[in-house]
């Protein structure tokens, strides 16, 4: 974005704030937003809900001092979001928690490897893994409907597609 001294002095000065700052800030609040709107915006450590002001970026292998490190910092599978409190209670744990997520590598989905949960995309309630239906082609081996909704959530398909056949 270029823009004059001038222009960033004088931005500076109305809002107390540095154009890169601003800059971050709006960058932030994109990536929350679409975090939002496509479901995902729950700890990649403990699975509650984030905000805005408590959400960070994390790396889930960590890259510092390491000989790939410029590979593990961009590669964006190696990328999580959670809580600010979450991310630095990890960051001083010993690194056998941080190889038992490396094993177990997340996927992106709704689903906390840390308490072995996972939120229905049909009845949107957090439950155990063990109470979703199992699927070998899914992350954690287990589909995105629990045992609860899959019954009537077929009903409903049938009965949408019957009176699709009708009309």
């Amino acid at each position: 974005m270029p823009y004059n001294k001038e222009a960033a002095e004088q931005f500076k000065k109305k809002y107390n704030l540095t154009i890169g700052a601003a800059r971050n800030r709006l960058i932030r609040s994109i990536i929350f937003n679409l975090l939002k709107e496509s479901d995902h915006h729950y700890c990649y450590r403990c699975g509650e809900e984030m905000t805005l002001d408590d959400f960070t970026i994390e790396h889930i292998n960590p890259w510092a001092y390491k000989e790939d490190a410029w590979e593990l910092f961009f590669d964006l599978a190696n990328i999580a979001f959670s809580h600010s409190k979450c991310n630095s209670a990890h960051v001083r744990r010993d690194t056998k928690h941080v190889k038992k997520h490396m094993e177990t590598h997340f996927k992106r989905t709704n689903t906390c490897l840390v308490t072995k949960t996972r939120k229905c995309y049909h009845c949107k309630k957090k439950k155990p893994l063990e109470e979703f239906v199992k699927n070998k082609a899914k992350s954690q081996g287990r589909g995105y409907i629990c045992y609860e909704c899959r019954p009537g959530r077929r009903k409903e398909e049938k009965r949408a597609k019957l009176d699709t056949d009708k009309e």
